[in-house]
């Protein structure tokens, strides 16, 4: 009996160790589902949450979109329509002018009943004779009739939206 017992143990454990790579590679293949399907859980996640951005992005313009389509509903029936109105174009590069003059321009660079100004660029510099390209100087002194200390070189780029009744 006892001879019976080792035997029958001894074919179990030839069987169970020629089994074992067959078990060691469903073992490493069983791993390497799970962590392709880790894989897929983590990018399907990743996906999940842009999702919800681009949802959310999408209400935002939705919001927006409302805004815009209010505001030009309320334009059309206040009787704002883009024929009547004039552009009118400004672009002073480099004009040397007192600073009288320079109010002037401030003056009418304001938004008034009829018109609006849109600007896009603007500087104004307070220059100095000395060390100045001698053209600009020149022009300069012609432009404030000596006074220097009262002058400003000026750049204004921009447009009048002028309404035409």
């Amino acid at each position: 009996m006892k001879i019976l017992y080792r035997f029958l143990l001894l074919v179990l454990a030839v069987v169970a160790g020629g089994l074992m790579p067959f078990q060691m590679t469903d073992g490493v293949s069983a791993y390497t589902r799970y962590q392709e399907a880790k894989k897929k859980l983590e990018e399907s996640r990743r996906i999940q949450s842009e999702m919800a951005g681009y949802r959310k992005r999408v209400e935002v313009y939705g919001a927006f979109s409302e805004q815009v389509r209010q505001y030009l509903q309320s334009a059309r029936s206040a009787g704002v329509d883009p024929v009547h109105w004039s552009t009118y174009a400004v672009d002073i590069r480099d004009q040397a002018m007192s600073v009288a003059q320079m109010r002037t321009i401030l003056d009418n660079a304001r938004h008034g009943g009829n018109y609006y100004f849109q600007p896009v660029t603007f500087s104004m510099v307070s220059p100095t004779l000395q060390g100045m390209d001698p053209k600009q100087a020149a022009a300069l002194q012609k432009a404030v009739q000596g006074e220097v200390g009262n002058s400003v070189v000026v750049n204004l780029k921009g447009s009048y939206l002028v309404y035409r009744k």
